[in-house]
């Protein structure tokens, strides 16, 4: 519906709601200029990633795209942005045309939203290329940012900025609100210290799913839960490890895939026990004995090899 993914949300910011899914607000923005002073972000520790995708563009160019791309003199291999930044605002210009022409409402939305992504993508790179990691594996065109780019910053969060989370740290805060100056509200737990203990206790493990040993692990994911005096138990894994160590364990446990997650959550808060949490991360709500321990099996690092992670890596506070 006239390019926004959403049509309640689009309905909603017509008749003057403020509340947002934010690609609906990301499309009526830019389609409409939609004006507002205060922004109120609920959750804002997901907002960075949410932003950095609006800044970037990760596709499959077409035969045709990648074709005009090398006639420009591009080399895949070194980079040369300025081409880039040319044949992206010459591909969205293009785009334009082929989406005011087009014979049905979702193909003129198609085109419209890559020719927007394009031109937005384009015009970080021009202000800050600095930001962004850039390369290519055969046609397919990666441009991710690793900092997010003031021009999409100006464009969502407008006037004054209300960022609300459990879990915000404040080097997040200053890339989110870069640098400008803010006031930092820190709030005492309703929940008290000794139900919210935290123990880190690292294994020998290495960083390879090949040597994670399923069977060792299940055994000292077991010597702390009854250490604990057996309460109710969210295990953080993999689908994949969980699967790997199905066969290891001597206390009884619920597992699921992705389809029968449901079920398996509603066993757990009727019955307790252990449960193989994979594939949850936020909007569970296991208040006071439906859940005693949380424990986190595996922790994911980031790929040192990747173009992303050397590129954030190179920045000044890339250590952390």
């Amino acid at each position: 519906c006239g390019g926004c993914p959403l049509r309640m949300s689009r309905e909603k910011a017509e008749s003057s709601s403020s509340v947002f899914n934010p690609l609906s607000l990301w499309h009526l923005i830019r389609q409409s200029e939609y004006d507002y002073d205060t922004t109120i972000v609920d959750e804002a520790h997901t907002v960075l990633n949410m932003l950095r995708m609006l800044s970037s563009s990760t596709r499959k160019l077409t035969q045709e795209e990648f074709a005009a791309l090398r006639a420009k003199g591009f080399n895949t291999r070194r980079v040369d942005e300025w081409i880039l930044v040319d044949f992206l605002l010459e591909r969205a210009a293009i785009l334009y045309d082929r989406a005011a022409s087009a014979t049905s409402l979702r193909t003129q939305s198609r085109l419209e939203n890559r020719a927007l992504e394009f031109e937005h993508t384009a015009q970080c790179i021009q202000q800050e290329s600095e930001k962004y990691a850039i390369w290519f594996t055969g046609r397919q065109m990666n441009i991710q940012a690793t900092r997010v780019p003031k021009n999409t910053i100006k464009k969502i969060l407008k006037g004054r900025c209300i960022l609300l989370s459990a879990t915000l740290v404040k080097s997040d805060i200053n890339e989110i609100l870069n640098n400008e100056p803010y006031e930092y509200l820190d709030l005492a737990s309703p929940i008290p210290v000794d139900s919210r203990r935290v123990y880190f206790n690292p294994s020998s493990f290495k960083h390879n799913y090949t040597e994670m040993r399923p069977k060792a692990l299940a055994r000292r994911i077991e010597t702390i839960i009854k250490a604990e005096g057996k309460p109710n138990t969210l295990l953080h894994v993999p689908y994949g490890l969980a699967r790997q160590m199905e066969g290891y364990w001597t206390l009884p446990v619920i597992q699921h895939d992705q389809e029968s997650k449901p079920e398996a959550l509603k066993k757990f808060i009727k019955d307790g026990g252990v449960l193989i949490g994979s594939g949850c991360t936020e909007g569970l709500d296991l208040k006071d004995d439906i859940c005693r321990l949380n424990i986190i099996a595996k922790i994911q690092w980031p790929c040192l090899g990747d173009s992303w992670v050397k590129k954030r890596r190179a920045a000044q506070d890339g250590n952390m």
